[in-house]
Formats: C-alpha cells, sequence, structure tokens
C-alpha cells in the first residue's frame, strides 16, 4: 500500500514537455520531491557500496517549504539526493571541455600546428578560466596552463562546501537566490547579508537555477588566485594518475571563508561524517531520460 501511495503522489506530478532525453516535470513540495525519490529508487548506499549510476536530475530550485523537513537524517540524505546530480551535470560539462584540450595536445604534439578555430576556442576557454594569455603564446603552453584549470571538483567536497555554504539547503540564499555556496559579488547585484553593516560592500551572488550556483562555484576554485593550491594538488593526483580526492583538496580551503584555517577542518568532518568520499567516484545514468524539475 504504501507503493501505492508513492505512485500516486508521483502521478500529480504535472508533466510539461520531454525534449533531448529530458522531461520537464513539476513538483510542489519537499515532501513529493522526496516521494519522487523514493519512487526512482535512488539511494545514495548503492552508489557508494556498488557504483549503481546517479540518475540525471537536474532540480531547478529548493522548495520553498525545505525547512519541514522534521528529520534532520532525512533533510540531509534529501539535499545530498538533490545536489549531487547537479554536481556531476556540473563535472560533465567541465570534462567535455577537458577532453577537447587533450585532444588538441595530442594533435599539436603529432603535426606541430592546430587550426585557426582550435586556437580561437582555446583562448576563449582560457579567457573564461582567467588565464592571462600572450597572443604568441605557443599552443603547447597554453594548453599545459589549461589542463591545471578546466578539471573537475570532486563530488565530496562540493557537497560538504554546498551543506556549510546553504545551511543544509535552508539558507536565505539558498531558498531566494539559488545560491548554494555563499559566493559574494561587488558588482551591486545579488542579496544583501541581513547582519551586513552599514560599510559592507560584498552581497552574495544569486543564480537563475541552483545547476548555475555549482558552476558558478567550480569556475571560482578552478580560476580564482586563491585557489592555486587546489589546483596544483589536483594536477600532482592526475599526474599519479589517480582521481581528485576532496579529502586531500580540502585541505586547500583556507581563503574560501572569513574562518580561515577552521573552515577546511569542518568540510572534511562533513564529508567523513557523511560518507561523502566514497561519491567521488560517482558517474551519472548514461542511459534513458533525465528529469529538469521545477518546484515553483
Amino acid at each position: 500500500m504504501a507503493a501505492a501511495g508513492v505512485l500516486i503522489i508521483v502521478a500529480i506530478v504535472i508533466v510539461l514537455a520531454t525534449t533531448s532525453r529530458w522531461r520537464h516535470v513539476t513538483i510542489t513540495n519537499t515532501t513529493r520531491l522526496l516521494a519522487l525519490y523514493e519512487s526512482m529508487d535512488y539511494d545514495l548506499q548503492p552508489i557508494r557500496q556498488n557504483g549503481s549510476p546517479v540518475p540525471r536530475i537536474d532540480v531547478l530550485a529548493m522548495p520553498d517549504d525545505w525547512d519541514s523537513i522534521a528529520s534532520t537524517d532525512d533533510k540531509k540524505r534529501g539535499f545530498f539526493q538533490t545536489v549531487l546530480p547537479l554536481v556531476l551535470l556540473a563535472n560533465r560539462s567541465i570534462v567535455e571541455d577537458r577532453t577537447r584540450v587533450e585532444a588538441l595536445k595530442n594533435a599539436y604534439a603529432d603535426s606541430g600546428t592546430l587550426s585557426g578555430s582550435d586556437l580561437d576556442w582555446l583562448h576563449e576557454l582560457a579567457a573564461r578560466y582567467r588565464l592571462d594569455v600572450d597572443a604568441d603564446e605557443a599552443p603547447d603552453a597554453l594548453i599545459k596552463a589549461l589542463l591545471i584549470r578546466v578539471d573537475i571538483v570532486p563530488p565530496s567536497m562540493a557537497l560538504a562546501q554546498a551543506a556549510i555554504e546553504s545551511g543544509w539547503g535552508g539558507s536565505r540564499f539558498a531558498l531566494e537566490g539559488n545560491a548554494l555556496f555563499g559566493q559574494w559579488t561587488w558588482d551591486g547585484e545579488g542579496m544583501r547579508p541581513l547582519e551586513a553593516g552599514a560599510d559592507t560592500t560584498h552581497r552574495v551572488a544569486t543564480f537563475k537555477n541552483l545547476l548555475a550556483s555549482v558552476e558558478a562555484y567550480m569556475l571560482n576554485l578552478n580560476s580564482q588566485g586563491a585557489y592555486g593550491d587546489f589546483r596544483r594538488i589536483r594536477a600532482a593526483q592526475r599526474a599519479q594518475g589517480d582521481i581528485p580526492d576532496g579529502l586531500t583538496l580540502a585541505t586547500t580551503l583556507v581563503h574560501y571563508s572569513q574562518e580561515g584555517a577552521v573552515y577546511p577542518a569542518k568540510v572534511d568532518s562533513i564529508i567523513r561524517g557523511n560518507q561523502l568520499a566514497e561519491l567521488d567516484h560517482a558517474v551519472l545514468d548514461s542511459g534513458g531520460t533525465g528529469l529538469i524539475i521545477r518546484t515553483r
């Protein structure tokens, strides 16, 4: 009877459209969102233990009633279920660019030249990742610099930081501005912190959806000078044939927060306390139809 109840709840979802292997649905509250996860057999344990694929789910915003979840364990589990696919989707886009950069590295090594369109693309990518490039810089030097920056962020670290910075999805910035990572902006846009003093000039950046917040966070780590150690250690892990390791890389986050040296320890605690390290190997389901979920 409980399974039938879940099916009834899911049946209430309003299907808006199906395009290019993505189905758009509307789910109006947290209870129904968590019921959807259950109906899909979306559970983190098989992902941790057996490498089961993560369903392609793009939740556009946290439900307005997210803080109505009474159980801390349920809130944590639901938060990770919501954010993990977003992290993997953002990482997948990075991997696509990285794969092309690696292909151009091999092509240049073989022929000593690249096409004008390939060079233009490399320079556009360098601009996005805030790399200063001389017009006459050799392609191999540019490619080497890009491969240090164009790389994934470990899911365990991203999930732990999102939990800290968004209050497990319940902060005002997360609910009203789709801001999962507390990124500051000085361009006059964004949300003003309630506790800000008269001389406060920064705001918290807002985003059109949660995935855009994840993408901006990853670009921040991959481009800003404060995270050079993060990129250097990640590149060393790659050189050893390892995937980026969230527990190790979390030690480099001393400049992410005003808490300074205390902050990496908080990230480490969230990773260890919620068995997130095992999710660094998580992969997206490559088959079937993904869900784009509108909650408002």
